[in-house]
C-alpha cells in the first residue's frame, strides 16, 4: 500500500500525525492506525493507549 492510498482510507489518522509532526518534528511515526472499520499496523501487546491533551497539567 503507498502513501497516496494511505491517506486516502485513514484520513482523520493521517490528519492526527500530520498535527503531530507540525508540532513536534518530522519523527513522529504512526505504529497503528485504525479507521472506518479498516486498521494497518502492529497494535503493541497492551493494545491502544491514546491521550490527547491541550494542557499537560491539567489532565
Amino acid at each position: 500500500m503507498d502513501k497516496d492510498e494511505v491517506r486516502q482510507l485513514f484520513p482523520q489518522c493521517i490528519a492526527f500525525a500530520d498535527e503531530c509532526r507540525r508540532v513536534f518534528g518530522d519523527d513522529i511515526q504512526l505504529v497503528y492506525v485504525e479507521e472506518n472499520g479498516r486498521s494497518l499496523g502492529k497494535r503493541g501487546e497492551a493494545g491502544m493507549k491514546t491521550a490527547l491533551s491541550g494542557d499537560v497539567n491539567n489532565p
